[in-house]
């Protein structure tokens, strides 16, 4: 591996983009750790209304949320055809892992982050909050860039925590009835 071709050049973000609604949204790919086809989601009883499902994903339970309603977003209903960003998010000293519903996936890209223009003003479309920014490449004019750390808040992170163990324990206890007595 020769480390001077492998290694990007410092201030060089690369991000992962995405359509929600038909607007292109992007994200740091250091959040994102995998990209899944649409699947199954299983409501929790008493879940948050943030969470629209649980899915399983390798044995292990991710509260999946669509964001579009944060956003202020139009977009078709959930469909076969859309994906799911397990994205990673930070509360105390755990990493929370969420999935995150988009309609389609974009592009890997990278850009120098004096690239990346301040948020617009959207009068009260949303939260200004929920952007870093927006960059513009060949194919589309205006990317936004999502704040994940600010678009869930610490209430929505502990939602997604305790949604995320109550399926747990209800994976568990589901596999201990299915042991031989």
């Amino acid at each position: 591996m020769n480390e001077t071709t492998d290694q990007k050049p410092k201030g060089i973000g690369t991000y992962l983009s995405f359509l929600l609604g038909k607007q292109v949204f992007a994200i740091n790919v250091a959040h994102v750790e995998e990209i899944i086809k649409m699947r199954p989601l299983t409501r929790v009883p008493g879940s948050s209304s943030v969470i629209e499902g649980i899915v399983n994903l390798r044995g292990k339970a991710v509260p999946v949320i669509d964001i579009r309603e944060r956003l202020t977003i139009k977009g078709e209903k959930i469909n076969n055809d859309h994906y799911i960003l397990i994205i990673s998010l930070a509360i105390k000293k755990e990493t929370v892992r969420v999935g995150i519903l988009v309609e389609d996936v974009e592009e890997v890209f990278e850009f120098f982050d004096n690239k990346v223009k301040p948020v617009p003003s959207l009068g009260s479309l949303f939260d200004p909050g929920y952007l870093e920014g927006s960059v513009q490449t060949e194919e589309h004019p205006f990317i936004m860039i999502l704040n994940v750390n600010y678009i869930f808040s610490a209430d929505d992170i502990i939602l997604l925590h305790d949604a995320e163990q109550k399926a747990l324990k209800k994976q568990a206890k589901s596999e201990k009835d299915l042991q031989p007595a």
